[in-house]
């Protein structure tokens, strides 16, 4: 069927509600009858069927069963996976005479990178995790609105390392690499929500979304923040290798990243606003800043600096990029 459209007659059914018959092929496409039960989703100026048929359960339980020599990281990685597919308890299993530092090395990760976790406990080889079950109300775009701020904030100490002398730097270049954690749990349950969402676990609504084209493009915005974290620590890593630099290269740097750093968060709001024209307006920065880094990379030459530097200056283009894919994203859902 394309988009079939059949006129019917709102009928009253009872005292107070209202019914409307639908075509007995769409039921038959659809896999119902009488008597099954559907979900009705209220989007503004429609109403959506869906059958609960089509509905998956939230996935009850992950086991992970740890493989031999299977690293800490690959296990993690195994246990992100499943908590952002929507498991509810994920129990990770050890062989006999497993190292009892590798079992607790993955509590603490799990501890540390999990979001939402409700308990963790261990024994008889198995670490379980419980994950706590969704609230009446998780809105995605808040969480959005956060990790932007988050990551809006490293940015902003990563550069400020620059006028530091360097012995200075370590505990705030720390501090930074410790709330990219904050950012990328923040991800995963974003990306978590998300698939919930998708599978009919979760009403839309519950996450404060009006229409489901715009899951995707939650979950790319999401996305780019999460990298524009990672960049905004490599940023801060780095800098713990530059020397001392001299002030008209430490505020030309300074100024750039002023400028992106608006940027990117320009964009951010254009997308949580639904601002098309604010959207267009950090596309249309593209040529200023690129001349921006330009300048800073000629003057780079100029005094003969290279190595870390110019990884900051690199990353701080990334999150240029990230900004602008930002907007991208803002006009392609809702323009």
């Amino acid at each position: 069927m394309k988009n079939p459209i059949e006129v019917r007659k709102i009928q009253m059914a009872g005292k107070s509600s209202l019914a409307v018959t639908i075509p007995k092929r769409w039921a038959e496409v659809l896999g119902i009858s009488a008597g099954n039960p559907v979900y009705l989703e209220f989007r503004g100026y429609e109403v959506a069927i869906l059958p609960a048929l089509m509905v998956h359960e939230v996935e009850v339980q992950r086991i992970i069963e740890v493989k031999p020599n299977e690293t800490s990281d690959s296990v993690i990685r195994r246990v992100i996976s499943a908590f952002i597919k929507g498991a509810q308890i994920i129990r990770v299993k050890f062989l006999n005479g497993t190292n009892r530092e590798l079992i607790d090395e993955v509590t603490r990760e799990i501890s540390v990178r999990v979001p939402i976790v409700e308990t963790i406990s261990h024994g008889n080889g198995e670490i379980k995790v419980t994950v706590l079950s969704p609230t009446s109300s998780m809105p995605i775009k808040s969480f959005i609105s956060k990790m932007s701020n988050v990551v809006s904030g490293m940015f902003k100490d990563a550069l400020s390392l620059i006028k530091m002398n360097p012995e200075e730097r370590l505990s705030i270049a720390r501090d930074i690499m410790d709330r990219d954690y904050d950012v990328d749990r923040n991800y995963m349950l974003i990306h978590r929500l998300i698939n919930m969402a998708v599978n009919g676990v979760i009403n839309i609504r519950s996450i404060e979304i009006d229409d489901r084209s715009e899951l995707l493009s939650c979950l790319l915005v999401s996305k780019s923040l999460e990298r524009s974290g990672d960049h905004s620590w490599r940023v801060a890593q780095w800098m713990l290798e530059v020397g001392a630099v001299s002030v008209d290269v430490a505020d030309t740097i300074l100024k750039l990243g002023d400028e992106v750093s608006n940027l990117h968060k320009s964009a951010v709001l254009a997308f949580l606003s639904k601002d098309v024209d604010k959207a267009q307006e950090v596309l249309d920065m593209r040529n200023e800043v690129t001349n921006a880094r330009v300048k800073v990379n000629n003057l780079l030459k100029l005094h003969g600096i290279s190595g870390p530097l110019n990884l900051v200056i690199e990353s701080i283009g990334r999150l240029a990029a990230y900004a602008y894919d930002i907007a991208e994203i803002t006009l392609d859902t809702y323009l």
